[in-house]
């Protein structure tokens, strides 16, 4: 299950949008044998800054509570959960 989460999460980073489709999946899919810690990348290079607060955002919109819980599980503090989101 945990791998599961950890696929999703690095195809989400790849998504440009709200929807993760096939070509997302792609630089996973023939990744690492389980446990070799081996991450492939597609398309262009982002800044890290963007990359982040995307999947922020992300998280907001699936997280099922409130900021303060999402912080906690981000291991943020609300305030800097409320910075990152908010783009520094």
């Amino acid at each position: 299950m945990r791998e599961l989460r950890n696929l999703l999460e690095r195809t989400v980073l790849l998504a440009d949008g709200p929807e993760i489709g096939p070509e997302h999946l792609a630089c996973c899919a023939e990744g690492a044998a389980p446990g070799e810690g081996t991450v492939r990348f597609a398309g262009p290079v982002r800044p890290l800054e963007e990359v982040e607060r995307a999947y922020l955002r992300w998280a907001a919109a699936v997280h099922r509570g409130d900021r303060r819980s999402l912080a906690r599980a981000l291991g943020l503090s609300e305030r800097t959960l409320y910075r990152r989101l908010r783009g520094r």
